[in-house]
């Protein structure tokens, strides 16, 4: 096949290339783990994605290890890089987006995954497109990650939540909500921003910069 993955039970290893990973990924089943291996990889050329459909185990080798470059024309908004569709887990590398509009991570349909350990720097480029999260009709956790914008009108982290959101009950204190805690923030851009019925709950965080937390009314869309 010319792939470079390799499978012993549930455990995949990768050589970090995006094709490599992307392969290996598609063929993990819920709970498999895919392996990234240290090292610095470019990934969402010419606006490729890896699509997490299964509730897997996406890791790095450690933030100081595993270091995944956004490629200049990669996918943006919604469309992200790594595109997480499961109840999954991603894990324990680095994201570098300089001069890059590219979106590294977006989440849709399934809820209950899991963003963890991710040191992401300079998020959004000149362009401010970038999102270092593009939430979609899902919750789930992002949990000690390290984000920095590199634009005042980057919105790191943006979500549209279920349309039914604002008839449903109040969910705080629940797992309906986009749970952004332990994070810490810096350099430029946006926190988040709760948008179109979106439910974010932002606690335990430590904000360095004059980066705001946004939300829009229920009205609006």
């Amino acid at each position: 096949t010319g792939l470079a993955f390799t499978q012993n039970g549930t455990i995949f290893t990768t050589d970090g290339s995006q094709a490599d990973v992307s392969a290996a990924v598609a063929s993990a089943t819920n709970g498999c783990t895919v392996n990234i291996p240290a090292g610095s990889f470019v990934w969402g050329t010419n606006g490729t994605s890896i699509n997490i459909a299964a509730n897997i185990v996406l890791r790095g080798a450690g933030t100081n290890l595993t270091t995944i470059y956004l490629a200049q024309n990669g996918p943006t908004y919604g469309n992200a890089i790594i595109a997480i569709n499961a109840a999954a887990l991603v894990c324990n590398f680095s994201i570098v987006g300089t001069n890059s509009g590219a979106t590294a991570f977006s989440t849709g349909g399934t809820s209950g995954w899991i963003i963890a350990n991710i040191n992401a720097y300079d998020i959004g480029g000149s362009s401010a497109t970038g999102y270092f999260c593009y939430v979609g009709n899902s919750y789930g956790l992002i949990d000690n990650c390290s984000i920095t914008g590199d634009n005042g009108s980057v919105e790191l982290i943006f979500g549209r939540g279920p349309t039914n959101s604002w008839q449903t009950a109040d969910s705080m204190g629940t797992t309906n909500a986009v749970y952004i805690e332990s994070c810490t923030f810096g350099n430029q851009g946006y926190v988040c921003d709760a948008n179109s019925n979106e439910r974010f709950v932002v606690r335990f965080c430590t904000v360095n910069s004059q980066a705001k937390v946004d939300g829009h009314g229920k009205a609006s869309n």
